[in-house]
């Protein structure tokens, strides 16, 4: 189970690991002395306090994975900066995130190719129907942002072409 967590981030130590019928719990927390803060740079090593917080990772034998990061909160001690405390930055996991990238890569994958009931089963077993949605129309709406696109006018609807595959979204006006 370190070596999971080491795939993440190589600075999380394991604490515990609770493995259950349905899922697999890891606690863990970051093994560094001192954090770096996100708003003006100084270095802190004064800890105000320990909160948890969990993320949801990819499952392991279709078992669902929480990581349980016991996540510090530093004190900023440079006068000049206007946040007193700042929260430890965690890499893989997007900063209100409740999933790992790797997860949310992987869940935008199979919501692209499936549909949410099939992708579901694939994922996970506590990630909803709408999540899924979600994130399969978010990676579309990315894709079609990035990709040149022709927009042409009949009546009241507009019809979206892209390429590299002629792909049609028809806009109701």
């Amino acid at each position: 189970m370190e070596k999971l967590l080491k795939t993440l981030d190589s600075d999380l130590v394991l604490i515990k690991a609770v493995v259950g019928e349905e899922t697999i719990e890891l606690h863990a927390k970051r093994d560094t002395v001192e954090e770096t803060c996100p708003y003006c740079g100084a270095k802190s090593k004064s800890v105000h306090s320990v909160y948890p917080r969990t993320i949801s990772d990819l499952p392991i034998q279709e078992k669902m994975v929480k990581i349980i990061i016991h996540k510090r909160l530093f004190f900023c001690r440079n006068p000049d900066c206007n946040r007193p405390l700042f929260s430890e930055t965690l890499s893989f996991v997007d900063k209100y995130g409740r999933r790992t990238n790797r997860l949310t890569k992987k869940i935008k994958e199979i919501a692209m190719n499936m549909s949410a009931r099939s992708a579901k089963k694939v994922v996970n077993k506590g990630i909803s129907n709408d999540t899924i949605q979600s994130e399969g129309y978010d990676a579309l709406v990315r894709y079609f942002v990035e990709e040149p696109v022709l927009f042409y006018r009949l009546h009241s609807l507009y019809i979206k072409i892209s390429p590299p595959i002629l792909q049609f979204i028809i806009i109701l006006h």
